[in-house]
């Protein structure tokens, strides 16, 4: 149910993390390609240099992951700050936890129930 009522929330986290995450290169990349003149050179670039156009796919995609992992941590903490819900994964140990709980409940219940009459 959480993870449902989180999908809206989580596009538009989506969005936002496109938009920061490109930022963000353009201004770590200049900085970083000391030897270029600050544009981003393609893989398929004929006068880059292999180098420079792998180091650049890197950064890119170091910044990308980055700030993705960093937007969807801090939009999964205030989702669960705003509703009590977590949208994310639990841990191994809450999992068995929750599993537990669930057969010990239908353990009680069918304990409870009245034999069926044949």
């Amino acid at each position: 149910m959480a993870k449902l009522l989180y999908k809206p929330f989580g596009i538009v986290l989506a969005l936002v993390t496109g938009r920061l995450a490109g930022a963000l290169f353009d201004a770590i990349w200049p900085r970083l390609d000391r030897k270029g003149d600050g544009s981003v050179p393609g893989p398929t670039e004929r006068d880059a240099s292999a180098g420079r156009a792998i180091a650049a796919s890197a950064v890119q995609a170091a910044t990308f992951a980055g700030t993705k992992a960093a937007v969807d941590r801090f939009g999964l903490r205030v989702f669960h700050h705003v509703t009590g819900l977590w949208a994310g994964t639990r841990s191994p140990e809450e999992e068995a936890q929750r599993i537990a709980k669930k057969a010990a409940k239908k353990a009680k219940k069918s304990r409870d129930q009245p034999p069926a009459a044949a």
